[in-house]
């Protein structure tokens, strides 16, 4: 139940900053917030991982995988107050690298959580990848920002269900 409500915490948290970074005209506490909504990016993403580090995978593989990724999202929020990762590729690429993280620990995780939890999980992380190459255009392509958000609306709702249902 801790991983559940961690997660739920850090997506209400990663959604609040970010409707609000996006609700703010241009000027200092827009960049302020945004620089919250992509430190709350790495947060998010850490949080997604608790329920299952925590739950499903517990011991050495659990233990390991929370400690990387918390280790990393910690990295991410410094980094980004401190405009250490101020191009857009880096912070994308951390995304994704936190993202995909959960590889090293795919068989004991195919192990220990019911199938379609997995594929919930990697239907998610497909969601929030694909969202990448629209976030990338964002610039080039009208709609691309709001297509971006589509993206990350349907990862985390994937990720609700596969927490709701299989490490809560």
């Amino acid at each position: 139940m801790v991983g559940a409500s961690v997660f739920s915490a850090t997506m209400v948290l990663l959604y609040l900053v970010s409707t609000l970074y996006h609700a703010l005209p241009a000027g200092r506490a827009k960049r302020v917030f945004m620089k919250l909504d992509h430190g709350a990016i790495c947060v998010f993403i850490a949080g997604s991982y608790t329920p299952f580090a925590l739950g499903a995978l517990r011991g050495a593989w659990g233990w390991t995988l929370f400690g990387l990724v918390w280790a990393l999202a910690v990295f991410g929020v410094t980094m980004k107050a401190c405009d250490r990762l101020s191009h857009p590729w880096l912070s994308t690429g951390l995304y994704l690298v936190m993202g995909w993280l959960a590889l090293i620990a795919a068989v004991p995780l195919v192990e220990r959580v019911p199938l379609p939890g997995v594929q919930l999980v990697v239907a998610g992380g497909i969601a929030y990848t694909a969202g990448v190459v629209f976030f990338v255009l964002d610039s080039r392509f009208r709609y691309a920002h709001a297509i971006w958000h589509g993206f990350v609306v349907a990862g985390s709702s994937l990720h609700v269900f596969a927490v709701l249902h299989y490490a809560a």
